[in-house]
């Protein structure tokens, strides 16, 4: 098992609890669905998103891209490339290497919600993760550092690595 495995199985074991409880109302479309009459790829100055590659042609393109500028706190310019004639966002460009992280990322979640969280007993269909849940606001997520076990670093009156009582003591290097 890789670290990144293991961090994101620790993650998911943290969350999950958190994940039940921010539910939306009951009634209410999935987190991330487009709101009730919002038109399809909405958001985009009424052309349709182009170059899409992960999300679904349907998305609400603007609400979407300010659901991922807030839970990563960046601005567009750090998954999208400038045009180099207008200097503004060319959303279509694939020239910035931070949108292909993003669709792995995009992906990612995905995965997780339809594959593993939605297989899960006594886990309701609106339990699902988001940028947000490991990201956190930051472009990069904080490091998940276990608390300290009761009774000190080995546990009940114990320390780490300590060899049980009535071993012989480990040699010194």
């Amino acid at each position: 098992m890789t670290l990144r495995t293991m961090c994101l199985t620790a993650a998911l074991c943290v969350s999950a609890p958190a994940l039940l409880l921010a539910q939306p109302p009951a009634g209410a479309p999935p987190a991330g669905a487009p709101p009730a009459g919002a038109r399809p790829g909405g958001g985009g100055g009424g052309r349709a998103p182009q170059n899409l590659k992960v999300l679904p042609p349907d998305t609400n393109i603007f609400q979407t891209m300010m659901g991922f500028r807030q839970a990563l706190g960046v601005n567009c310019e750090f998954c999208h490339a400038q045009n180099p004639d207008t200097h503004r966002n060319d959303f279509a460009s694939d020239a910035n290497p931070m949108k292909d992280v993003a669709r792995a990322m995009i992906r990612m979640n995905m995965d997780i919600n339809t594959k593993y969280l939605a297989t899960l007993p006594n886990m309701t269909d609106k339990a699902t993760i988001s940028c947000g849940t490991c990201h956190a606001g930051n472009k990069i997520p904080a490091a998940f550092t276990p608390p300290a076990a009761p009774g000190g670093p080995g546990g009940p009156g114990g320390t780490a690595g300590a060899a049980p009582a009535g071993a012989p003591p480990a040699p010194r290097p």
